[in-house]
């Protein structure tokens, strides 16, 4: 029964990753593009922006879709309580940021935001109204209809947004690509399953244990993310906000690709495996899996961050490689324990979820805040290192509560690979003075083939392991037998 769920949890983190990895890239191509259009002063500005209409979004975050995936039954009455509560909550969003823009203005010495942060206020507004009724689709793990909706609503956003940026060259541009997906999504998620909503509370208890601590937790993991920029806008310029504005873009989106869609369906496989009384085993299977997958990639952005940076920004783009560098780095030290959010949702314990970025907010704004007050870009940086660790050390301790498994057993489960990922990011350092930075064409074909070599002695090394340790269960040996069948169905034509 565990293997079952487990597979349809992988199964349905494909598809995500799939709709992503497809949304993200259209994303990004725009990104690239604008980069090469806009200033960083532009991206800075956006960015600016962006701290308050976040954070409010996040203060007001109301998790109905989490509470539906783990209620027993979902009714009617539900999905209109789910619908109303989303609507108020759009419309208080939307209010406060309008409130805060005289205040944004004056805190930054920044007019245009008068004009900016009403239109990107539309974008939480909307993002709060999609269909509740799709969340019958993701309970029974089956994630294909919003992986469509996701890559119809990029395409359109794509189609509208690329000539714009192309016609205006201004920060407009960045600020359209922000609203328009959000508007597409809300629309297609009731094309594709029709539902007509009506105004109703009567369901209120389901909802209202989630919202109280989960509603705390989205507000520190915004907040914790825009005092970045805050303190950056605050002390430093506005060139150094905006290469880091675009280096965090960057690491988002391939967060985003790569961990988000595998994380989301950990909630309701999570929940399952509770009531089989087989969590610890597919806590254990999970993470291994997600850090295996994942590790080479936030290795790579982190090594390779200068070459990546030119390839796809230029030289203008300074300062971005190095704060590139420490976001993929801390992004892959809280991968290894990033489920515990989803194994407290399990356990509707979302108060733990709070502790965790409660405290990172607390410990990791301090620390960056000193940092940088007593030296400069590289005491900021050290913060956002030490914040990593708060939060690996939380987390870890959240799972122990929880579910019984100590640090040292969830340390023991991602060993090798890590091991495997020093391994890999010795010898890409060894091969980066190789790359070759003389046109775009064999600066790319250079990256790969570091990343490539790299790759392969990680892979290397995590099998050996495995063989010497007698094969056991998991995700390499899964993965042996793909590569054998596969093998076998080419050899066999």
């Amino acid at each position: 029964m565990q293997s079952n769920v487990m597979k349809r949890t992988a199964s349905a983190s494909l598809a995500l990753a799939g709709a992503q990895l497809f949304a993200r890239f259209i994303d990004f191509f725009l990104i690239l593009l604008l980069a090469r259009l806009l200033t960083p002063e532009d991206f800075a500005l956006i960015a600016i922006a962006m701290i308050f209409v976040q954070v409010t979004e996040a203060i007001l975050e109301v998790p109905v879709f989490q509470a539906l995936i783990r209620t027993p039954r979902v009714t009617r009455n539900m999905l209109y309580t789910a619908f109303t509560i989303s609507l108020i909550r759009s419309f208080v969003v939307v209010a406060i940021i309008l409130i805060l823009t005289p205040v944004a203005a004056f805190l930054f010495d920044e007019p245009r935001l008068y004009a900016l942060m009403p239109v990107l206020a539309l974008a939480p507004g909307f993002r709060g109204l999609i269909n509740p009724k799709i969340v019958l689709f993701a309970r029974r793990l089956n994630y294909y209809p919003e992986a469509l909706i996701s890559c119809g609503a990029k395409v359109l956003t794509a189609l509208i947004a690329l000539p714009f940026a192309l016609a205006t060259q201004s920060y407009w541009a960045l600020a359209m690509m922000t609203v328009i997906s959000p508007i597409l999504l809300v629309f297609g998620s009731y094309l594709f399953v029709p539902f007509l909503p009506k105004l109703s509370l009567k369901s209120w208890s389901t909802f209202s244990n989630m919202i109280g601590w989960a509603t705390v937790s989205q507000f520190f993991g915004a907040a914790s993310w825009q005092a970045e920029v805050f303190i950056l806008a605050q002390f430093a310029s506005r060139t150094t906000t905006g290469n880091y504005s675009v280096a965090s873009n960057l690491n988002g989106t391939v967060s985003q690709i790569f961990i988000g869609p595998v994380f989301k369906p950990f909630i309701s496989s999570f929940s399952e495996l509770r009531r089989l009384g087989t969590l610890r085993e597919g806590y254990l299977l999970g993470t291994r899996t997600v850090f295996i997958l994942t590790g080479p990639v936030f290795t790579v952005l982190a090594v390779l961050s200068a070459p990546i940076v030119m390839l796809l920004f230029g030289k203008e783009w300074g300062e971005a490689p190095l704060f590139l560098t420490i976001l993929a780095f801390c992004k892959l030290f809280k991968t290894a324990v990033q489920p515990a959010g989803s194994v407290a949702y399990a356990f509707d314990k979302t108060i733990y979820v709070a502790l965790i970025t409660g405290c990172v907010f607390l410990f990791k704004t301090s620390l960056m805040y000193v940092g940088y007050v007593t030296h400069g870009i590289p005491g900021f940086l050290i913060g956002q290192i030490l914040g990593a660790v708060v939060y690996f050390m939380i987390s870890a301790w959240v799972v122990q509560r929880l579910i019984d498994l100590s640090v040292w057993q969830q340390i023991k489960t991602i060993l090798v690979p890590a091991l495997g990922l020093i391994a890999m990011a010795l010898v890409m350092l060894g091969l980066k003075q190789f790359i070759d930075y003389n046109n775009q064409l064999t600066l790319f074909f250079s990256i790969a083939a570091v990343a490539a070599i790299g790759s392969i002695c990680y892979v290397t090394l995590v099998l050996i392991v495995w063989m010497l340790n007698g094969r056991p269960d998991g995700f390499e040996k899964q993965l042996i037998l793909y590569i054998t069948r596969m093998t076998q169905r080419i050899t066999s034509k």
